[in-house]
């Protein structure tokens, strides 16, 4: 027995209700093509601004919220679970975050980025918030975890994450791969290349199952470069996405 994964790598634009629309559209796809597990990258449906907190509150969301809201139908109505990032608000303070809706849509685990680097150093600490728990929920294909984008790179919450030993570890990022310091490479591809293998050796230096996915978007919205992977608990790059395009992605994974 396999479950399926959908890898979405989504067009992100600023407005948030085409790319939640878009969002349907994959969600119902995968859902026809009888995906168990469709996932999303990091805030992947309202961006984020460069520490600008006045247009960051505004489109951030509680959760529940529309956005989760609006997934837990789509993931009830198809019976697939969803695993999204979402730009959190709790009353005036903002959270990178990410939830896991189940396939009676409801929300089984909610994760808030540990590591603080998805905003400036000079951040308001009051207004750009981090959370400092990591915890798994056990699904009918395993125990799931997440962590978001520069959490998979630090080692506090690596500790965390090989104390709870999930099967799966879902990792929604938000990445400009053409950004990347020369040292990565000269090109995107190259520099892709670099950080696919930084990837690759912290999975199997974890020895769990690990799923990379991004968004794509334009530099109004950060010049995340899509692209996606799972990699196998040995290291071994079993499915990817071409960086750049808004494509979505199959791959069946033996149920643990």
């Amino acid at each position: 027995m396999t479950i399926k994964v959908a890898l979405v790598c989504n067009r992100l634009s600023s407005d948030i209700a085409s790319n939640l629309s878009q969002a349907v559209m994959r969600i119902k796809e995968a859902g026809q093509k009888n995906a168990d597990l469709v996932c999303f990258g990091e805030y992947a449906f309202q961006g984020k601004e460069a520490d600008d907190y006045e247009k960051d509150i505004k489109v951030a969301e509680t959760v529940p919220g529309v956005i989760t809201s609006r997934l837990s139908e789509l993931a009830s109505q198809y019976s697939l679970n969803i695993i999204a990032g979402i730009l959190e608000r709790e009353r005036e303070a903002i959270y990178d975050s990410a939830v896991l809706i189940n396939h009676l849509g409801e929300i089984v685990l909610k994760y808030r980025r540990i590591n603080p680097q998805w905003h400036g150093l000079n951040a308001d600490k009051n207004q750009y918030r981090q959370g400092d728990e990591f915890r798994t929920t056990s699904m009918p294909f395993g125990k799931v975890g997440i962590v978001l984008c520069g959490d998979f790179f630090d080692d506090s919450v690596l500790t965390m994450v090989k104390k709870t030993r999930p099967d799966i570890l879902v990792v929604p990022v938000a990445i400009p791969i053409a950004q990347f310091d020369p040292a990565y490479g000269k090109t995107p591809l190259e520099k892709w290349g670099t950080y696919k293998r930084e990837w690759t050796d912290q999975a199997k230096n974890l020895g769990i199952t690990c799923i990379l996915v991004n968004s794509v978007s334009d530099e109004e919205k950060g010049s995340h470069s899509g692209g996606a992977m799972i990699v196998s608990s040995k290291g071994k790059v079993l499915v990817e996405a071409e960086i750049g395009k808004e494509m979505i992605t199959y791959y069946e994974i033996p149920q643990i």
